[in-house]
């Protein structure tokens, strides 16, 4: 390099500003260049005392020695990275190594054979699994039999269970009313036997106030006691016996020889105590019958208070019988009357023998009346066997216990014959839910196999319908490549039958000229059921593609009607156009607009006898969309005809009583485009009254703004104002 000394003090001034140091990190693999704190003020002084191009040598000659610089920092870095790689081989090879010992050691090689052995059990149980589990819902898939038995199985445990259950249930019912019967049964004994026995102990009383009034004498005449037992029916008899146990008056007659009662237990019981007391003892005037009797005492004392005597009286059992008599308990019912001891004094039904027992061993006097004073409790009988519900019930202020068992066979009689019914009932469900699974297994058999040869003609069919369509895809490709090469010569023939009939090249005979104008006209019809065709074909293999412009509806349908006016005088018909004057702009394809209101304008007038009416009429809907109606009052349609003229190459007429000409294209070319412009076609249509199809099209196909067309011109053009009639019998055009 050369230069002066102050380009060499000015590299000096730079190298000094530019000092800094490397510091390489062998951890993350970077470079780190650190520049001095103040090295960026002294560069730019420096800098800033030298001219332009001064400054510019000067920097690029501080880059390259810079740059230099770096060389040696690069062979550090190289070599620190050599130096890391052969660690790292290093200590990959040791690692190796140490793999490799262990692998060769016999614990590792024991344990790799273990953990194969281990996972071939696994796969082959994996296998296995999956196996059974693909053969049983094989099994399962193929044999329906198995699920109709599962699930007729599986009905008929569950209606056995509910069977069951219900059974149970109303068997716990019945025994719970049985309960409340028996409890409720003994309390109203219990009612009863207080208030006899209360009449009984109020005549009792009764004599031993007379007694005491008399100054304790037991003498009392019969009369008065018979009086006393007449007017009691609870009693049949009165005695009234002396200290000695002597009878010394009784409201029946006593024999010549006194009778003793000094051994008998209610003279004791008398004796022994105050209040009264009740007793079974041996027949008293009554010996014939051989009945026992049950006998109530009440004690009375001397006026010194020592004991005088004790008045008896015999209780009537029939009036106690005819009261039990009147409870409904069942055959084996029982209704019985017992002393706190035990001793049974009424029992129904009757038997002589019982009476007088003493039962207080019985469950009733050993486990329930210590504890309870009223209750109902199970008991096994040991005469006769049977399982009664007793309900007890101790009378009040008395020594006495009403029971009244009812015999569990008969609460649970009616039980068992609903029991058995619904069994019966039950068995011919599970019968007929069985007959209902053969049928169905039969009946899926049956579809089962229908279903195959279902199957085989729907895959036939299918075959076929997609050789048909793929028949139809190639006729409509066919159709569609051939629109050129069909309308190329049509236009060739239009074109030089327009040439003759107009004698453009020179004279023509009037012959040849109408001869030109057939053939025109025929070319042009050809040339529009070609149209037509290739339109519908293109729509099928979608290769039919919409041009979206801003199109005038007005000028549209004007147009349309000045290719229709012809038609319209021909057929002596009368034409109307109602749009309304702010009908917004469209976004759609023109051409394909225009076909649409031209095929609809052209049905009307076809199928509109002389004399008729066409109205065009446009309208926007309150949601915004916009609707194209196309009115006539020809000859209509029936609701079922109107499907099949939406039909291509359809018509309502047959082929031998056809009065219209056509391909019956009209109506389903329009429809398909009107969907291809995201709307719809609507057809109402009467015999006789005429036919309105409407063309409803989307609201997003509206645009803002009014149209501007040549159409709304239309009274000084074609002879009408738009909202008024257009032709007519005078002038159609």
């Amino acid at each position: 390099m050369k230069g002066g000394a102050g380009d060499y003090a000015y590299f000096g001034d730079i190298r000094a500003a530019f000092r800094s140091k490397v510091v390489l990190n062998p951890d993350e693999m970077q470079i780190t260049l650190i520049c001095h704190p103040r090295a960026v003020a002294p560069v730019e002084d420096v800098i800033s005392q030298r001219s332009k191009k001064t400054r510019m040598a000067g920097i690029a000659q501080a880059v390259a020695a810079w740059t230099a610089g770096l060389d040696p920092v690069i062979a550090d870095v190289s070599r620190s990275l050599t130096a890391l790689l052969g660690r790292a081989r290093s200590w990959l090879a040791r690692t190796e190594d140490a793999r490799r010992h262990v692998a060769k050691s016999a614990a590792a090689r024991a344990l790799a054979a273990r953990t194969r052995h281990a996972k071939a059990v696994l796969t082959h149980a994996r296998k296995t699994w999956m196996l059974a589990a693909k053969r049983s819902a094989a099994t399962l898939s193929r044999s329906h039999t198995a699920w109709i038995a599962g699930i007729t199985g599986a009905l008929a445990v569950t209606l056995t269970s509910l069977f069951i259950w219900m059974s149970w249930h109303s068997r716990h019912i019945v025994l719970a009313d049985t309960y409340i019967s028996s409890s409720n049964l003994s309390l109203s004994v219990e009612q009863f036997v207080a208030h006899t026995i209360d009449s009984v102990d109020k005549s009792l009383t009764a004599v031993i106030e007379d007694i005491v009034a008399n100054g304790a004498s037991p003498e009392q005449p019969r009369a008065a006691l018979a009086e006393r037992v007449r007017r009691t029916p609870e009693v049949t008899g009165l005695m009234i016996v002396d200290a000695a146990g002597r009878v010394r008056s009784s409201s029946m007659p006593l024999g010549r020889r006194s009778l003793n009662a000094s051994g008998k237990k209610y003279f004791a019981l008398a004796r022994s105590s105050t209040g009264i007391w009740l007793a079974v003892g041996e027949p008293v005037g009554a010996r014939a019958t051989g009945t026992h009797v049950i006998v109530a005492s009440r004690r009375f004392n001397r006026p010194d208070g020592s004991f005088g005597g004790a008045v008896a009286a015999t209780i009537n059992p029939e009036y106690m019988q005819r009261f039990f008599s009147t409870l409904t308990v069942g055959e084996h019912g029982i209704i019985a009357l017992q002393t706190m001891d035990g001793t049974l004094l009424v029992q129904r039904p009757h038997v002589e023998d019982e009476v007088g027992k003493n039962y207080g061993a019985s469950v009733l006097f050993k486990g329930m009346l210590p504890w309870a004073s009223s209750g109902v409790f199970p008991m096994q009988y040991e005469t006769d066997r049977l399982w009664r519900i007793v309900g007890y019930q101790r009378v009040e202020r008395l020594p006495l216990v009403v029971q009244v068992a009812l015999a569990e066979d008969e609460a649970l009689a009616n039980w068992r014959h609903t029991t058995f019914i619904q069994a019966i009932v039950v068995l011919v469900m599970l019968g007929v839910l069985a007959l209902m699974a053969v049928v169905l297994h039969r009946q899926l058999q049956a579809r089962l196999v229908a279903n195959r040869k279902l199957r085989a003609t729907v895959g036939e069919l299918e075959r076929a319908r997609v050789a048909a369509e793929a028949s139809s895809r190639v006729k409509s490709q066919f159709l569609a490549n051939m629109s050129h090469e069909l309308r190329t010569p049509l236009n060739a023939i239009i074109g030089f039958s327009e040439m003759i009939r107009d004698a453009i090249m020179g004279p023509v005979a009037t012959r040849y000229r109408e001869y030109a104008h057939d053939i025109h006209n025929c070319g042009r019809l050809l040339l529009g059921v070609i149209s037509d065709v290739l339109d519908l074909s293109k729509v099928e293999v979608g290769r039919l593609d919409l041009h979206d412009e801003q199109v005038d509806l007005a000028k549209v349908v004007g147009d349309c009607h000045r290719l229709i006016s012809e038609r319209v005088k021909t057929g002596r018909l009368e034409l109307a156009i109602d749009l309304p004057p702010d009908l917004p702009m469209l976004l759609g394809d023109e051409l394909r607009l225009k076909q649409i209101v031209l095929n609809l304008l052209s049905n009307s007038v076809k199928f509109t006898p002389a004399g008729g009416r066409v109205t065009l009429s446009a309208a926007v809907a309150p949601d915004g969309s916009l609707a194209l109606a196309v009115s006539d009052t020809g000859i209509g349609m029936k609701p079922e005809e109107i499907p099949i003229a939406l039909e291509p190459f359809r018509q309502i007429d047959s082929v031998h009583t056809r009065r219209y000409e056509g391909t019956g294209l009209g109506l389903p070319l329009a429809r398909t485009l009107a969907e291809l412009h995201g709307g719809t076609l609507h057809i109402d249509s009467a015999p006789g009254r005429g036919t309105t199809v409407t063309v409803t099209l989307p609201p997003e196909r509206l645009i803002g703004g009014r149209g501007k067309s040549p159409v709304i011109r239309l009274s000084g053009d074609i002879g009408a104002a738009p909202n008024s009639r257009l032709g007519g019998a005078p002038r159609a055009g």
